[in-house]
């Protein structure tokens, strides 16, 4: 057989495969049925850390393990993960204050605060100086994950 028409065999053979399935049953990304998750885990040290580091920490506010405030943006990983998992003053833990608190639109109430350096989160998620949703979204994935660290 020429060269030529053993790969336009091999292409009619792939369109045919390809042409046969239904749509339901393809699993391109190991997520339908029978397929394993794709879901990756979302840890602490490696996902979340550096994001409360760059806007807790650097505030000035969350920069201290052990102190009145959570330290959850300690540059120290391991205490930094230790504050977070604490239970905060409104009796809840701090990561579950973090995401109400991030999500607030109530400038009295938002976290970053409006004197947070360098620049306040004067609005809500994604506007400047706030976390941006992605963020948002990761921190939330890590706390319905377990909070691996």
């Amino acid at each position: 057989m020429s060269g030529a028409v053993r790969r336009m065999g091999c292409s009619l053979i792939a369109v045919a495969a390809v042409g046969c399935s239904s749509g339901d049953d393809i699993e391109m990304d190991g997520m339908g049925q029978g397929g394993t998750s794709a879901v990756p885990t979302v840890t602490f040290t490696k996902d979340i850390h550096p994001i409360f580091v760059m806007n807790c920490g650097k505030s000035g506010c969350h920069d201290t393990a052990g102190g009145f405030l959570p330290g959850h943006g300690d540059p120290n990983v391991d205490d930094a993960y230790q504050e977070v998992l604490r239970t905060g003053s409104l009796n809840v833990p701090i990561y579950e204050a973090i995401l109400t608190r991030t999500a607030s639109t109530d400038p009295m109430f938002v976290m970053p605060p409006n004197y947070a350096t360098p620049v306040p989160c004067n609005g809500g998620l994604g506007t400047p100086g706030c976390l941006t949703q992605e963020q948002y979204d990761l921190i939330k994935s890590w706390v319905d994950q377990g909070h691996p660290k």
